[in-house]
């Protein structure tokens, strides 16, 4: 709501889009998303949204807002425009955190020239991609795939976990994120190994092979994965 102001005008509420300073209408869109739109015949550059794009900003604004930011949706800098640029006031330290929602490709070289913009101005910036840039991820470009599941709710895969989108930012909001080069395995844990036998065809005696049965086996912080990915 950050980019709509509305006016008194005879009686009647007047809203007036910041994008070119048109008026707008209420509309509700095939998903039961309601936004702002143009009145027909008024030409505007400002580039359009679709409502996949309006409703991932809308969860990752009120997943912020919950954890007690402040919230702007298409917040700007110098030479920067944020989908979500959230603030908050800690230990007496301004904290600003961005967020970007990338639908269409993007590659590497652009996404890492636009997060130098962010560094450089001290922001955090966390993206969400729809397809990844890069593999696998990059310790200054905080990057996750985002994906819509069968209900088009987003949410996020992170290592073979999904989470709804708002629980994402809720857990990136409160530190439960790290970024690790590599997993540490539990040193106390229990696996299933299964042997079977085996004739040896040049021998023709009979010995044993085995392996792990690691579908669930955990990494220190409690990630489950299976072995065979690696």
């Amino acid at each position: 709501m950050e980019r709509i102001k509305a006016r008194e005008k005879r009686k009647e509420i007047e809203v007036i889009l910041p994008c070119c300073g048109a008026t707008a209408y209420l509309r509700t869109s095939r998903a039961g998303i309601k936004h702002f739109v143009h009145h027909k015949k008024i030409k505007c550059n400002f580039p359009s949204e679709s409502w996949e794009h309006l409703l991932c900003k809308t969860e990752i604004a009120i997943a912020c807002k919950a954890i007690g930011y402040e919230v702007k949706t298409e917040g700007t800098g110098a030479d920067w425009r944020a989908d979500v640029l959230a603030t908050k006031q800690i230990n007496n330290q301004l904290v600003q955190l961005a967020f970007e929602v990338q639908l269409s490709h993007q590659n590497l070289e652009k996404t890492e020239e636009r997060q130098q913009k962010y560094i450089r101005d001290g922001i955090r910036c966390c993206w969400l991609f729809k397809r990844l840039p890069t593999w696998p991820p990059i310790k200054d470009i905080p990057m996750f795939e985002l994906r819509f599941d069968e209900s088009e709710k987003p949410i996020v895969i992170n290592q073979k976990k999904s989470f709804k989108l708002f629980e994402f930012i809720t857990n990136i909001l409160s530190d439960r994120f790290k970024f690790c080069e590599f997993y540490r395995y539990k040193q106390q844990q229990h696996i299933k190994i299964t042997f079977f036998p085996v004739n040896c065809w040049s021998c023709h005696r009979k010995h044993y092979i085995y392996y792990l049965d690691a579908q669930s086996v955990q990494s220190r912080c409690g990630h489950n994965f299976d072995l065979r990915d690696f």
